[in-house]
């Protein structure tokens, strides 16, 4: 719990064109960035400022080694 509020400062950091790009949306977590059942191509087309975001780097240990 304490990770995601430490979160909400992040969500206060994003630019205005971001935040018009997820009213009425929400952010993925790692874990459905990374491993479904959208592919990432899917959220990044939807998101685009998530390919640069460093947060959302998928290892093999995000999905459990089922990638």
């Amino acid at each position: 719990m304490l990770h995601k509020i430490l979160k909400l400062k992040e969500v206060q950091q994003l630019n205005k064109n971001q935040q018009k790009t997820i009213t009425g949306g929400r952010i993925p977590t790692l874990r459905e960035f990374c491993c479904g059942p959208r592919s990432q191509g899917w959220w990044i087309s939807h998101y685009p400022f998530l390919a640069t975001d460093p947060y959302f780097t998928c290892t093999s240990d995000v999905c459990g080694g089922n990638w």
